[in-house]
């Protein structure tokens, strides 16, 4: 993994922790200290199988359980890439688009199992390491950029990679009308994905799960891009709309930059001030009846080069379900049977993921809370 260790800044990282971070923060309703289930899921994986791939994912999910959703698609699908570790290693020309848009579709019909499919989603938005190639595959709006060095060692740049799949962006909008859906925009120009029998819309227009949207033109099938890493590439930042909403990619990656010798600092630090434009920012609020809304808030950060040595724990995962375990999940989003089944799904998947990929769990970053 040394081949893509090009750029003289940041010092080479020597643990995991110094190039690969992830912090998370619950969102509120009603106030600031009045949190609500955290959704949002983002997962860490190094190395995949026995290659030195390094991939980390961030899973937004929304809708009733969009929490179970968000967590079970980021496992089924770190599981599934591990799987496949050897070809995305191997990088033949032509064959890592093809096959991460084929673990990206075994991971929604996996969804399928779920009682909650239907009516609850996630974004995904992967991004993997591979020698001296970083791939980015996404669905959704939560957003991957590249960060590279100034010229002359003045700071970081911030160069979007993957793209924020709203209703109204035109081709998104020709294939849901074509499918029979609905785009509608309201007057700032921001649309919402209607089913013709169903007014709730999705600010979206492509998500694992949502199975009500899928067959008007809601997708799970995502776009891939490909970068030949630089001298200057010196970072990769994933995080999900609760970043993206208040913060630009510039104010992010001049938090990063502050923070260049250690991925976990860089994550926590654009989550704090995430939270804080959250906070004191209440004219942003979703819930006008409640007259405050936070979103939940998520952020990965990536500083090349990787590790050097492998560590001994190989998968880091945050989300409101980490450490006590899924069931309070459920028991905060609904009382039904079907969310206890959800869970009990959730709970074994993940068992079955933590003993396949020695998976170590992270405990739930409130940040700044």
């Amino acid at each position: 993994m040394g081949t893509c260790a090009l750029s003289p800044l940041p010092p080479p990282p020597r643990s995991l922790d110094e190039c690969a971070g992830i912090a998370t923060c619950a969102g509120a309703r009603g106030g600031p200290s009045k949190l609500k289930v955290n959704q949002d899921t983002g997962v860490i994986v190094w190395p995949l199988g026995d290659s030195d791939v390094l991939t980390a994912g961030m899973f937004d999910g929304h809708g009733a359980s969009g929490e179970i959703v968000s967590r079970y698609a980021a496992l089924s699908l770190a599981r599934k890439l591990d799987e496949h570790a050897a070809a995305l290693a191997f990088d033949q020309p032509g064959s890592v688009p093809e096959l991460l848009k084929r673990c990206f579709a075994d991971t929604d019909e996996a969804l399928e199992s779920l009682d909650h499919y239907h009516g609850s989603g996630s974004t995904a938005t992967v991004a993997l390491v591979v020698s001296t190639v970083l791939w980015v595959a996404c669905v959704g709006d939560s957003r991957c950029i590249r960060v590279t060095e100034r010229s002359g060692g003045d700071g970081w740049a911030a160069i979007p990679i993957s793209v924020d799949h709203k209703p109204e962006l035109a081709e998104e909008t020709v294939r849901i009308e074509s499918s029979g859906g609905l785009v509608v925009t309201n007057s700032d120009g921001v649309g919402r994905v209607l089913s013709p029998k169903d007014s709730r819309g999705l600010m979206v227009s492509r998500a694992m799960g949502d199975g009500h949207l899928k067959k008007y033109g809601v997708s799970a099938e995502p776009d891939v891009f490909q970068h030949t890493l630089r001298r200057d590439d010196a970072a990769v930042i994933i995080a999900s709309d609760g970043v993206w909403d208040l913060m630009s990619d510039e104010r992010v990656v001049a938090i990063a930059y502050q923070h260049r010798h250690s991925a976990a600092r860089a994550a926590g630090a654009i989550v704090a001030e995430a939270k804080a434009q959250w906070d004191a920012d209440q004219s942003q609020t979703m819930d006008r009846m409640l007259k405050f809304y936070r979103d939940d808030i998520t952020a990965i950060v990536l500083v090349l080069p990787s590790p050097a040595a492998r560590p001994p724990a190989r998968l880091q995962l945050v989300g409101s379900a980490a450490g006590p375990g899924a069931g309070e999940v459920g028991a905060q989003s609904d009382h039904g049977a079907a969310v206890a089944a959800d869970c009990e799904k959730l709970a074994v998947l993940q068992a079955s993921v933590v003993d396949a990929l020695g998976l170590r769990v992270g405990e739930c970053d409130l940040v700044g809370v």
